[in-house]
């Protein structure tokens, strides 16, 4: 498996693939001057090099130029592996000889082999997403059949730790679901920095837009920030109000049970940041509305606005924001004031 790993027809695969293909591997060793592959030939097989050296040859004419020479860890003839369609095109012609300068040792797998692991794992993979869309409420009622064609259509991504999935503002297109790893909410909030005194030297953070009647003292400046409001992992899916709200028949726009305006529906809320290594599943608005039922949009308008409220609430945000700095400013003044009066203490 290690030393698969490392063959660059195969390194490029998942581990459930490589593990497949060790299945299919084939070990040779060969004498010195043993000719593997001869030019003209048909590509049937890819090499890796495990030990020894092979020469690299090419026939012009009437004469034989040496272009170079293979060594442990490198590899030949991924020509033959590169197509994966069912149908079997003519296999490509060798376009160079590879002769053995010493006893070699080779792995081979041969390229019917290779694109018959890899239909197989297309095929598991395909019933792995169609088991993960059933298994999520917002898809469970629809007919297997359904399923199955989301799971074709579907496109999966993968994303290394704190990597944007959406921004906040964005029309992405997709109704995005996550399928593994976990990733955190973000939400842009407005503060005010007012000025206590003119020189500006003391400052309080307080909510923005300033309450109505209220007229700062000093100067103030809008302060953004972009606050965690909750973390998500594999069966959470976002953007499905915006493509019913965006696409969707009227019939599934009134189920959405929205009170306000459903352009305000279109953009992203907040931003999706990963918090790990993630991978998820991206469907096209356009594929979502096909098999979108009233049922689904009701639940999803259901959904958005329990979100709204238990997450996206701007004022609850800025409260429980302020009272955390208001908290932690007393927690840092306490633990001065002890370290203060440990130092007199000592003094004494």
């Amino acid at each position: 498996m290690r030393i698969a790993a490392q063959m660059p027809a195969v390194a490029k695969y998942d581990v459930k693939v490589r593990k497949a293909m060790c299945r299919v591997i084939g070990y040779g060793m060969f004498e010195k001057g043993r000719v593997i592959v001869r030019q003209g030939h048909p590509a049937q097989y890819f090499y890796f090099v495990l030990s020894g050296q092979l020469e690299i040859g090419k026939q012009v004419d009437d004469d034989y130029n040496i272009l170079g020479t293979l060594s442990p860890g490198e590899s030949f003839g991924e020509l033959a592996s590169s197509t994966t369609s069912t149908a079997r095109p003519p296999s490509p012609q060798r376009y160079s000889t590879e002769r053995e300068r010493t006893d070699t040792e080779l792995l081979y797998i041969h390229k019917d082999d290779f694109t018959s692991v890899l239909r197989q794992q297309e095929l598991l993979d395909l019933k792995d997403k169609e088991d993960f869309i059933a298994s999520i409420p917002l898809f469970s009622d629809l007919p297997a059949r359904t399923i199955r064609h989301l799971a074709a259509v579907c496109q999966t991504k993968e994303l290394q730790a704190n990597m944007l999935v959406f921004a906040e503002g964005d029309n992405n297109w997709f109704v995005h679901i996550i399928r593994k790893g976990d990733c955190r909410i973000v939400k842009y909030v407005p503060f005010a920095e007012l000025d206590l005194d003119p020189k500006g030297a003391r400052k309080v953070v307080v909510p923005y837009p300033l309450r109505d009647g209220f007229v700062p003292p000093f100067n103030y400046r809008v302060v953004p920030h972009f606050l965690r409001v909750a973390n998500v992992s594999s069966g959470a899916h976002f953007g499905e109000v915006a493509a019913i709200a965006a696409m969707g028949s009227s019939q599934l726009g009134l189920a959405l049970n929205f009170p306000g305006e459903t352009r305000d529906l279109l953009t992203a809320r907040f931003s999706l940041i990963s918090n790990s290594r993630v991978r998820y599943l991206s469907i096209s608005w356009v594929e979502f509305i096909r098999i979108c039922t009233v049922q689904m949009a009701a639940q999803a308008g259901e959904k958005y606005l329990q979100d709204h409220a238990r997450l996206l609430n701007i004022a609850a945000l800025q409260e429980a924001f302020i009272a955390r700095r208001h908290w932690n400013a007393n927690k840092q003044a306490a633990v001065q004031q002890v370290l203060a009066d440990g130092a007199r203490r000592k003094r004494q």
